[in-house]
């Protein structure tokens, strides 16, 4: 049985990500400013956008992987998908499409890659004092003479 608010919802999403090519941030301020929440009473983000546009639960089917517990892993090659019994909400031309865009959205993007234009922060937490232990932290702060 399909509750008519979701499926509204995550079609909007798919629509504005692969028909409109709205950034998923935007889609997620968007979301706030019609003061739609998760289902469990969250804002959206963009990791809950990107979740939404990568799980094949909407087109019909279902994910398993063997090994692991993570919901997250959509990329993981013994990843097996089969059809669900429930009722498809998003069309597989769309699915497609959004597949298509974040391929080219993110195939220069590498994993918990850090931002190497920062040069200040490289050494974060990584030098530490002889005398105290301490980690090194980024102070902005002019010194007084």
């Amino acid at each position: 049985v399909i509750n008519e608010a979701p499926p509204k919802i995550v079609k909007y999403i798919f629509e504005e990500y692969g028909i409109n090519h709205t950034p998923m941030i935007e889609i997620a301020r968007k979301l706030y400013k019609m003061e739609i929440k998760t289902k469990k009473g969250k804002n959206f983000e963009n990791r809950t956008i990107c979740y939404i546009l990568n799980n094949p639960v909407y087109i019909g089917k279902l994910k398993y992987t063997p090994g692991t517990r993570k919901a997250h892993t959509f990329d993981d090659p013994n990843t097996i998908l089969v059809d669900g019994k429930h009722y498809p909400i998003i069309s597989i031309e769309l699915w497609n499409k959004v597949q298509q865009e974040l391929t080219t959205t993110f195939k220069f993007r590498h994993p918990n890659q850090r931002n190497s234009t920062n040069i200040s922060n490289w050494l974060k937490g990584v030098v530490r004092c002889k005398e105290c232990g301490y980690t090194m932290v980024l102070n902005n702060k002019k010194l007084r003479k």
